[in-house]
């Protein structure tokens, strides 16, 4: 027993899997030094590919396709040590124009398939799919590879983490697999070991579909429950209170229909993929509707430009994706064990999908069109993200058995690629608005900083408040004694935020009065 359980703790597997984690985890800790270093790892075996391939060019052993090869993969790797910047956008431009002309050879092709062909879908996904990749690659060269970086060690940890699980469970009595240490091979038969049984799955379509023989009772409540939380939501939102959107957050029932989409779409049952997303539509439709009547018989308590609960929703990023995708992946997991259950509430909070509805319908009725779309688009982000997350988390808990989806690959493939491809859709605008985000927080400190140093310290004017809009900066101060140029201000910033900008100065003078200065100046009440 002590030799079985020695030789299962030291087998290579668990070996690989955590030296996976501990690799993952170094390289969301440090991120500076382990991007150089996966810069000179790159390049090495670039360089060591190209000088392979060039050896077998040399010999006569490759013609054209390798010597290309190898020129380029030599070139890439020398462009690593020396100039990794420009390398690195060269390739990422090359290859957005390899996945551009893959996506309109897929598109084309849709176009010439029979309409009745399922290809044909499959094709215009994979098309959306790669110019949405292209559109990003293209955009945000930096974010991308800080978001291919994050994913990779984030899948290292993870493969990392399953094969430690399998080798102490398995390396013992399956020594051969445990001592070849494929990752492919071991992953596959974890994952062929995972599944919750038919009782489970039984039980989880009971709960999430509404279907006979109660269906007429669970649509009832659903709806009865929809209405209540997207009354309570709007009201919050008029009156700007946040802890009653908490409240309607946890009354909300839309992330059932959500979660039977993502179970749907794993055990691959078309018709009730179908219907739980025309649920979410009519949803959708319902609560916008209902937002939209509700503000325009009740006033706004505060006004929307200047509301927190519309301000916070109305421009999403891709940390709120990130946020839905690792609140959907807990609410996929509470909702298939029974013993974190108890989660979900806190699963409704973080992501909020009523809320957002609420504010699309406020906004509309108040005609303030970008809030609105902003709302709209935080909403889609929440909804993709969590039936994304929650496909991954359903497979690898054993919702449906990797044989079980092996059979029924065709009919995967077809509905993943539209989840994919709406999500890296969605990643489009996310990143524009991100980085909308980061370029006025950066003019806002550029601005600060120049009017801090516009003013002598040891001045008597003080800096009130500094608003900045794009090409204005509006300042206003307070104090007594002379306001310096504002033609030098507008120099400093124009030359720190290098954008064209107009400085408008609002000074309000002030005086300091005390008993005995005002006796002094005749000052009386």
């Amino acid at each position: 027993m002590t030799k079985n359980t020695t030789n299962r703790r030291l087998s290579p597997t668990l070996v690989k899997g955590a030296a996976f984690v501990l690799t993952g985890i170094l390289v969301l800790a440090v991120p500076n030094p382990s991007r150089q270093l996966i810069r000179f790892v790159m390049a090495t075996v670039l360089l060591v590919m190209g000088g392979t391939d060039l050896w077998s060019v040399l010999r006569g052993r490759e013609r054209t396709r390798g010597a290309l090869r190898s020129g380029f993969a030599v070139v890439a790797g020398v462009g690593l040590f020396l100039t990794p910047t420009a390398t690195v956008r060269v390739v990422e431009l090359v290859f957005a124009a390899y996945l551009a002309a893959l996506a309109f050879l897929a598109i084309q092709h849709g176009f010439t398939t029979s309409r009745k062909s399922k290809s044909m879908r499959i094709d215009f996904g994979q098309g959306v799919f790669l110019l949405a990749s292209t559109a990003l690659i293209v955009a945000f060269p930096n974010a991308l590879l800080r978001l291919a970086l994050v994913s990779v060690a984030l899948t290292a940890i993870l493969v990392g983490a399953v094969m430690v699980a399998w080798a102490l469970r398995n390396s013992a009595e399956d020594t051969e697999v445990a001592d070849r240490a494929i990752v492919v091979e071991v992953v596959w038969k974890w994952l062929a070991q995972r599944d919750v049984g038919p009782e489970r799955r039984s039980d989880l379509a009971d709960r999430l579909f509404f279907e006979q023989p109660d269906r007429a009772e669970k649509i009832t409540s659903y709806v009865v429950m929809l209405m209540l939380s997207v009354t309570i939501a709007s009201l919050a939102i008029l009156q700007d209170s946040t802890a009653v959107v908490i409240g309607a957050m946890l009354v909300a029932p839309l992330m059932t229909p959500i979660m039977a989409c993502a179970v749907a779409l794993v055990a691959g049952w078309r018709k009730r993929v179908a219907v739980s997303m025309a649920l979410v539509a009519a949803s959708t439709a319902t609560a916008i509707g209902l937002a939209w009547v509700l503000a325009s018989w009740i006033p706004a308590m505060v006004p929307l430009v200047a509301n927190s609960q519309v301000l916070s929703r109305a421009a999403p990023t891709l940390l709120d994706m990130a946020i839905a995708l690792a609140a959907g992946a807990a609410g996929a997991y509470a909702t298939i064990d029974y013993r974190v259950s108890s989660s979900l509430p806190g699963v409704a909070i973080a992501v909020a999908l009523v809320p957002p509805l609420g504010v699309v319908g406020v906004c509309l009725e108040a005609q303030l069109w970008q809030s609105a779309v902003g709302a709209f688009l935080l909403f889609l982000t929440n909804l993709v993200s969590i039936i994304l997350a929650s496909m991954i988390t359903f497979v690898l808990v054993g919702l449906a058995p990797v044989k079980s989806i092996l059979r029924k690959h065709r009919v995967m493939t077809d509905l993943v690629t539209v989840v994919v491809a709406a999500a890296l859709v969605i990643m489009v605008p996310l990143a524009l608005t991100g980085q909308g985000v980061l370029k006025a927080a950066a003019r806002r400190g550029a601005t600060q900083e120049a009017v801090n140093d516009w003013l002598d310290p040891d001045s008597s004017v003080r800096v009130m408040r500094v608003s900045t809009t794009r090409g204005r900066v509006h300042v206003m101060l307070t104090g007594s004694g002379d306001v310096p140029a504002v033609s030098e201000l507008e120099s400093a910033i124009v030359s720190s935020t290098g954008e064209p900008t107009r400085v408008t100065v609002e000074f309000i003078p002030s005086m300091t009065i005390t008993a005995d200065t005002q006796k002094t100046a005749g000052i009386t009440d």
